[in-house]
């Protein structure tokens, strides 16, 4: 299964006791859900991940920061778009693997490394392209 990438928040504001016993039901509020997970900071915690006897530090035990989160289905496509792009072309030649474990921010670092050595001509034409099209603005 590949990494998830981008989530969304369903609940904020909870201490551990609370979004434990949604995760533990994968249930908000009456809402169940296929994929509830919790988050404190940048620690993510997905079904399946956590045992009864799972220690926490006294910070993230009497912490009221933690969310419930769910996939974010809208940009977790759009990223299955853009590595099917790249692969599809083979464009970073890079392996299929490392691929499925980039994020867009980190597909485009690399589509930057390999539009840099571009020679003048080509880095012309993209941003005309991109001037053009007016591809900066917001979609």
């Amino acid at each position: 299964m590949k990494k998830i990438k981008y989530w969304k928040t369903v609940k904020d504001g909870l201490d551990l006791q609370t979004a434990l016993n949604m995760y533990r039901a994968q249930e908000v509020e009456g809402c169940r859900y296929d994929y509830l997970a919790i988050k404190l900071g940048y620690q993510i915690f997905e079904p399946g991940y956590l045992s009864k006897d799972e220690k926490f530090t006294i910070d993230e035990a009497l912490s009221n920061k933690w969310e419930l989160i769910v996939p974010d289905d809208g940009k977790e496509e759009l990223l299955l778009k853009t590595r099917e792009l790249v692969k599809n072309e083979n464009f970073l030649r890079v392996n299929y693997n490392r691929i499925d474990n980039m994020s867009i921010s980190d597909i485009w670092n690399e589509i930057n490394n390999v539009l840099i050595m571009l020679d003048e001509k080509s880095k012309y034409r993209l941003i005309k392209n991109i001037v053009e099209n007016k591809l900066y603005k917001k979609a």
